[in-house]
């Protein structure tokens, strides 16, 4: 602050101070020559004040910023490093971007059969390998199908096995007896009909007898010669053509 000699001289101005008991104090000489210059009243001096002292703040408030800010500037003081700068042929830069993924090729799948969907074993997006399975059908009309196949396929087989190994000795023994006995019947109409022919000629019995001998006795005979070729073509084995035609229906099963 500055001292009393350099305050404004308005502020060495002579006041009337009363005394505790009411008395006001006996002006000196000098204060009496000066009074009838500056006689001023209290209420004129307190609102000098602040004119007087506003300055004074400023002139403090200053010095104080100037000082505050001498300290400042250095505590912020920086380190500096030195670095030897080299040059290079290129540099990395790195940037984000924000946008949607879009896949480069897409196929539409599809199964060779129509059904009904039962399991989905990838996701969408999921990379998969050559041969791997994506979804499953319901398969249960497939399989009862295949089961039949199998059985008709069983048989087919069956029957191969039964041509490839020829007729058995129990089947040539029945066709022999079929044969024997077709012939035992043949000679019982051709010698009953031989008789018809005698009892017609004499009148005895009519033509329509006769003619139902005769038809009889022809239904017979073919009946032997179709025993006697069973026979012979169980004697004779089973042929290769029949072999072949049942293994290429094994095959097709």
């Amino acid at each position: 602050m500055q001292s009393e000699s350099a305050l404004p001289k308005q502020l060495l101005i002579p006041m009337d101070i009363e005394a505790p008991n009411g008395s006001k104090p006996e002006p000196s000489a000098s204060q009496q020559s000066a009074r009838p210059k500056l006689q001023l009243k209290r209420w004129q001096v307190m609102s000098l004040l602040p004119l007087v002292l506003l300055p004074v703040g400023a002139i403090a408030a200053n010095k104080l910023i100037g000082s505050a800010a001498s300290e400042a500037d250095s505590s912020q003081t920086i380190p500096v490093q030195a670095v030897t700068v080299e040059a290079v042929d290129g540099y990395a830069v790195g940037r984000s971007y924000s946008g949607e993924l879009v896949a480069g090729r897409t196929s539409d799948l599809s199964f060779e059969l129509a059904g009904k969907v039962v399991e989905i074993l990838v996701d969408e997006g999921e990379a998969v390998s050559t041969g791997e399975p994506l979804a499953r059908l319901d398969t249960r009309s497939l399989q009862a199908q295949r089961q039949q196949l199998v059985a008709q396929r069983d048989q087919a087989i069956a029957r191969l096995q039964e041509l490839e190994a020829g007729p058995r000795s129990q089947d040539i023994a029945a066709a022999r007896a079929a044969v024997a006995d077709l012939q035992n019947q043949v000679d019982l109409a051709r010698l009953q009909e031989t008789r018809r022919q005698s009892l017609y000629e004499r009148g005895a019995i009519s033509r329509e007898e006769l003619d139902q001998q005769t038809f009889g006795t022809g239904s017979l005979e073919s009946r032997l010669q179709q025993a006697q070729s069973t026979l012979e073509e169980l004697l004779e084995g089973t042929r290769t053509e029949q072999v072949a035609a049942q293994a290429a229906a094994v095959r097709q099963l």
